[in-house]
Order: C-alpha cells, then sequence, then structure tokens
C-alpha cells in the first residue's frame, strides 16, 4: 500500500530550449512540478547539459517571473520604466498595431 506521502515521479524525455543547442534532456517531475533537467545521453545533443539548463527550475518557478504583459509607460531614457500590467488582448493589439509598419504579409517580403 502507497502512503500519502508517496512521491510520484516522471522521467519524460525532451529537450532543452534555453539556448540554441536544444540540447536533448530528460526533464524530471515530481509530482506535477518540474525539479530538474538531466543530460539524455541517448539524444545526438543531450551528452550535458549547461549551466542554462541546469537552472531551468529556478527560472520556471522564480517569484520574480514575468507571468502578464507589461506596458512601460515613461520613456527609455527614464530610470523607471513605469511597468503597468496589461491584458493578454491590449498587449496582442498594441505588438499587432506597432508592426504594421512592416507591411501585410504580400508586401513584406519585398522588404
Amino acid at each position: 500500500m502507497v502512503g500519502a506521502d508517496a512521491r510520484t515521479t516522471e522521467r519524460i524525455p525532451g529537450f532543452c530550449a534555453l539556448c540554441t543547442s536544444r540540447c536533448g534532456a530528460i526533464v524530471v517531475v515530481e509530482d506535477g512540478r518540474l525539479v530538474r533537467l538531466e543530460p539524455d545521453p541517448s539524444h545526438p545533443t543531450g551528452r550535458a547539459l549547461c549551466v542554462k539548463g541546469r537552472v531551468a527550475p529556478e527560472l520556471v518557478y522564480h517569484p520574480d517571473r514575468i507571468l502578464h504583459p507589461l506596458k512601460r509607460t515613461r520613456s527609455k531614457s527614464s530610470r523607471d520604466p513605469g511597468w503597468e500590467q496589461i491584458g493578454w488582448d491590449e498587449a496582442l493589439d498594441e505588438s499587432i498595431g506597432r508592426n504594421r509598419c512592416w507591411g501585410t504579409p504580400s508586401t513584406s517580403s519585398r522588404l
């Protein structure tokens, strides 16, 4: 019989996306939470993981991680950018509006 403290551990093959190498990795998940990345020696780029891959859980669960879109309310030269949280729809509208100057898909290929 499994006790109440038993942990569920999954080892999921994948790759690390924190740099351009895309090293093969085993993602270790305990009770639904990422706890570490390990090198996957069966993958062509998986013999080792760099520091970025090794600290992946810290990046995912860092308390200061940005979870919502932010909008700058002051100039880029200001010491304090005055970030304000905005909704996803507003962020997409802002992004699309700023990128319209690049042209439509039919004209942007000529740039």
